[in-house]
């Protein structure tokens, strides 16, 4: 069989490799910003006592475990520490929590007789177990995050090596409570190695969902600009959809998933401006505005591939499964975006769609 080698057009093969060069680009600088953290999302539920604590089964990775703590009681989370190793943790609390007078603290649990002096009735301590109390404090400044487009309070940073509050190796506890009883929004964050797994990587955008409901900002805030783009998108690309004799359903799922994309960078924009508001201009808005760059040149592209508006450009299954690939490696689409453009490109007939005008 021959093999057909110079039928790309160089204006076709120029996009593709522009467009690409400058997604890794970016992708790259998010993935290792400088003097940024990452953490790998979390959110337990159902860990308000010793016996059903939140098991934290690696100390040094870097996790952040989102909760909403109830009233008179306190979360709990277990984790192995040996002699000599560090344990880094902090708590956040959500401004409007905070401002509101919910300011946790901390008991960090560890190996040897104690009890539970000095702490409230409803916290747990095992006779097993002495404790040190990590009283929160509000600070003077709120701080931006960027890879979430969030804005907290840091109440409590601890980092110490364990023979600054331990004398052996063995399971410890943190107890997060209230002294005054108030139920409110935080999150743990423990360790300082930033790695995540593939499922944790890729379930980002559904874990950021999940995110911007802890910072209180509500549903709302993730629906209405999706509507949005979602219905001017629509709108404007329904004339171009129908003037396809061929392939008409696939384009339009590819065209859905571009917007989706673009609705990706809305959604995060918008919680960025909301953030901005509470903590002043950051540094960190540079992650936030690469990654809303990236969601917006990727589902522009997208979105015009699907409607055979760039010159020469023709729709293929190999562009649609790339597209897809880095829309999910760059947090694009919670993951329907992607998924759309997959069933797209396995839909059948590919090389016949071709625009009547």
């Amino acid at each position: 069989m021959a093999v057909r080698t110079a039928a790309i057009p160089r204006s076709r093969a120029a996009w593709g490799i522009a467009l690409t060069a400058v997604l890794m680009l970016l992708i790259s600088s998010v993935i290792v910003p400088s003097g940024s953290e990452a953490h790998a999302p979390y959110f337990p539920e159902e860990n308000e006592s010793i016996a059903s604590a939140y098991v934290i089964d690696d100390i040094a990775k870097s996790y952040v475990l989102y909760s909403f703590l109830p009233a008179e009681a306190g979360h709990y989370y277990s984790f192995e520490l040996e002699e000599g190793e560090r344990l880094l943790l902090q708590i956040l609390v959500p401004v409007k929590d905070a401002e509101e007078g919910f300011i946790p603290d901390v008991a960090l649990m560890v190996p040897g007789g104690g009890d539970g002096d000095g702490l409230p009735a409803y916290v747990e301590v095992p006779t097993t177990h002495g404790h040190k109390v990590l009283n929160g404090s509000l600070p003077a400044e709120v701080d931006y995050e960027g890879f979430t487009a969030t804005a907290y309070y840091v109440t409590i940073d601890f980092d110490e090596t364990s023979e600054g509050f331990a004398n052996e190796s063995g399971t410890f506890y943190i107890a997060v409570f209230h002294p005054g009883g108030k139920e409110g929004a935080y999150s743990l964050v423990v360790g300082y190695q930033e790695r995540f797994t593939a499922l944790e990587w890729l379930t980002m955008p559904l874990s950021q969902l999940n995110i911007f409901d802890w910072q209180g900002t509500g549903a709302l805030l993730v629906l209405l600009p999706i509507a949005s783009v979602f219905g001017i998108g629509l709108a404007a690309s329904a004339r171009r959809l129908r003037s396809f004799e061929a392939g008409r359903a696939p384009r339009a799922l590819a065209a859905a998933g571009g917007l989706s994309f673009i609705a990706t960078g809305a959604v995060t924009a918008t919680h960025m401006a909301i953030a901005l508001a509470d903590s002043g201009l950051s540094a960190s808005a540079a992650i936030t505005l690469v990654l809303i760059l990236i969601s917006l040149a990727l589902g522009s592209y997208t979105l015009l591939l699907s409607l055979s508006m760039l010159p020469e450009a023709k729709l293929t299954r190999p562009k649609l499964v790339a597209l897809a690939l880095l829309a999910l490696v760059s947090w694009n689409g919670y993951l329907a975006g992607p998924a759309m453009l997959l069933i797209a490109a396995l839909w059948p007939g590919i090389q016949d769609w071709s625009p009547s005008a």
